[in-house]
C-alpha cells in the first residue's frame, strides 16, 4: 500500500481516522504560530479532508461523493468569507 505524508500523517492513517488528518492540518498551522484558525479556515481544512479521501476512494461512486462534500464545504468557507467581510464593511460605515 502506498501511503503519502501530509501534514505528519499518512493517507493509509487517514483512511482511518479523519479526526486525526483534519487534527494535523490545525496543528500544523498552531506549530507556524499561526492565530487560531477561522471558521472559514476550518471549512476549508474540511474540503482538503474530503479531497484527501476522494484521491483515495476506491470506486467511483465514493469519489464523486467525496468530491462534492469537498465542494459544499468550499462553498461554506466562501459564504462564511462574505459574511465576515459583510460584517466588518457595515462597521466601518456605521463608525464613520
Amino acid at each position: 500500500m502506498r501511503t503519502e505524508q501530509k501534514a505528519g500523517v499518512s493517507r493509509a492513517t487517514a483512511q482511518h481516522d479523519p479526526e486525526k488528518l483534519a487534527r494535523s492540518y490545525i496543528g500544523t498551522a498552531t506549530a507556524l504560530r499561526r492565530p487560531t484558525p477561522s471558521e472559514a479556515e476550518y471549512y476549508l481544512i474540511y474540503a482538503r479532508v474530503a479531497l484527501q479521501f476522494a484521491e483515495a476512494a476506491g470506486r467511483a461512486n465514493e469519489r464523486e461523493k467525496l468530491l462534492e462534500l469537498s465542494r459544499v464545504w468550499m462553498e461554506a468557507a466562501l459564504q462564511e468569507e462574505r459574511r465576515v467581510l459583510h460584517g466588518r464593511a457595515s462597521r466601518r460605515l456605521k463608525g464613520s
